[in-house]
């Protein structure tokens, strides 16, 4: 089905629009209706929900949890945002977003498996080999944690991935649970 709808000057007026903007990190104004027509389908999707199911949460932290998670269904899609995406969106502090987004996969975790696989993926694609590790970017401790969970439940005879010192983003991964990893994810 297909919706259309204008929204007036008043109601979104340009410094709104840019503040939004700013807080999803998009420079490219041509995307603006794009962008604006996946959060509205977030929308109606939440508002679906409340009509259709059960209502709406009861708790404000079940709510923006809710609301992240049709945000990644609807705006993310193919995979998870960092914790600085979350924090500038719902304007919370980095240890309340990683709570956000650690909380909403703890609750959502069967219906965000193929994001959290994406994600996964992504990061095992872009790794830099380094003297018998590989070295993961993961702009994300969520995500982190998600790799060292499967790796407990899979592997637990691997070693985890750790931090790399004195970086921020950096993360140390053996050849061996690397190896096992891309297996498990399908990356080639």
């Amino acid at each position: 089905m297909r919706i259309e709808f204008e929204v007036s000057n008043s109601e979104l007026n340009q410094s709104d629009l840019n503040v939004i903007l700013q807080s999803l990190n998009v420079t490219d104004k041509s995307k603006v209706p794009e962008i604006l027509s996946k959060i509205a389908k977030c929308a109606v999707l939440e508002y679906r929900k409340m009509f259709i199911e059960r209502g709406l949460p009861t708790k404000a932290a079940e709510v923006m949890q809710e609301r992240l998670f049709y945000l990644i269904k609807g705006y993310f899609k193919d995979h998870l945002p960092k914790e600085q995406e979350i924090s500038s969106i719902f304007q919370l502090t980095p240890s309340g977003a990683k709570t956000l987004l650690k909380n909403t996969i703890s609750r959502y975790r069967i219906y965000l498996k193929d994001e959290i696989d994406c994600s996964i993926k992504t990061v095992l694609q872009s790794a830099i080999p380094d003297q018998g590790k590989e070295i993961l970017i993961i702009q994300s401790s969520s995500l982190k944690d998600e790799i060292n969970n499967h790796l407990t439940q899979k592997h637990p005879e691997l070693k985890k991935v750790v931090p790399v010192t004195d970086s921020s983003g950096q993360f140390s991964c053996p050849d061996d649970t690397f190896r096992n990893l891309k297996d498990d994810y399908g990356v080639t």
